[in-house]
């Protein structure tokens, strides 16, 4: 596999984890944000200690950073959601027609 993809799919698994993890911390938002900027910043050491090859241009950890911005956000946004939804006990607020205004201008029973 090409050193490249190994990076990317390393980031696309630390911002999943970060996710994940930020999800299971409930509806405190500030931990879990908390949680997913530790795992972004500590990700260029856990990608250069796993990755022995790294190309010339990725030799320091603002340029792995800067690279896998974007995956890391969309995969961390993405699991931080799916996790609170699945596992927060999420109730749904159900609509009530009769309240609404267009009900009650098809509806009206008093004219």
């Amino acid at each position: 596999m090409n050193v490249n993809n190994k990076i990317t799919l390393m980031i696309y698994g630390l911002g999943a984890l970060a996710g994940v993890l930020s999800g299971l911390t409930g509806a405190n938002t500030a931990i879990g944000l908390f949680v997913g900027l530790a795992i972004y910043f500590i990700s260029p050491k856990i990608i250069t200690t796993v990755i022995k090859e790294l190309p010339d241009d990725l030799n320091e950890d603002k340029l792995i950073l800067r690279r896998g911005f974007w995956g890391f956000l969309l995969f961390w946004f993405y699991f931080w959601v799916l996790t609170y939804n699945i596992m927060g006990h999420f109730e749904p607020n159900f609509y009530a027609p009769e309240r609404a205004l267009l009900y009650k201008f098809l509806y009206n029973t008093t004219g």
